[in-house]
């Protein structure tokens, strides 16, 4: 296992005592960073929460492959990012692997050895991965039921999303929820 790289904490800008980027922090790291500092000023027992969602961004870092060249006998880059960006903003709606190869020119059987090769997952799996997160922002951002989530994520009810959650977070998403600030509810200090 790799070292775990560790960042300096950023500079701040004397101008609006703001921190400011680093070069290499990812932008998810830098905004957590940011989150959490404005949690521990307004409720310092938010932590626990903060801490879970770093495991969660370190743990993203960890498994993102580094490769700059596409590995053989996977998708060019421009059609995984095209893949991708598809996937992302149609979440709520049938996304069937005949219809992913088409948009990228790919029969549906190499569209997804390529697609595994390339991202690392089936795309069905990719999919079902990106919903469960999709999830945890819309549980973190709003008060919306579970109900309401789960169709808004493209599943077909509260029961669906459930046994999702489980097999993907370990935990409901009920309970998940419960054990998470929300970022809404963060008030800087007078």
């Amino acid at each position: 296992m790799g070292a775990l790289q560790v960042w300096p904490i950023p500079a701040t800008d004397p101008q609006s005592a703001v921190p400011t980027a680093r070069a290499g922090l990812p932008t998810n790291l830098e905004s957590w960073l940011s989150d959490t500092r404005l949690m521990a000023r307004c409720n310092p027992d938010a932590i626990d929460g903060c801490l879970d969602l770093l495991e969660d961004l370190l743990q993203q870092i960890h498994t993102t492959p580094k490769r700059r060249a596409p590995p053989a006998g996977g998708m060019a880059p421009w059609q995984v990012r095209r893949v991708q960006r598809h996937i992302e903003a149609n979440l709520s709606s049938r996304l069937a692997t005949a219809d992913l190869a088409a948009l990228v020119g790919l029969s549906e059987n190499y569209f997804a050895r390529a697609f595994k090769i390339s991202v690392g997952a089936p795309p069905h799996a990719f999919v079902i991965s990106r919903r469960v997160a999709q999830a945890k922002t819309l549980m973190m951002e709003s008060d919306l039921p579970l109900s309401q989530i789960a169709l808004a994520i493209g599943l077909s009810d509260q029961a669906h999303l459930s046994r999702l959650f489980r097999r993907h977070v370990g935990t409901t998403p009920s309970a998940w929820r419960r054990r998470r600030p929300r970022h809404r509810e963060i008030r800087p200090a007078a």
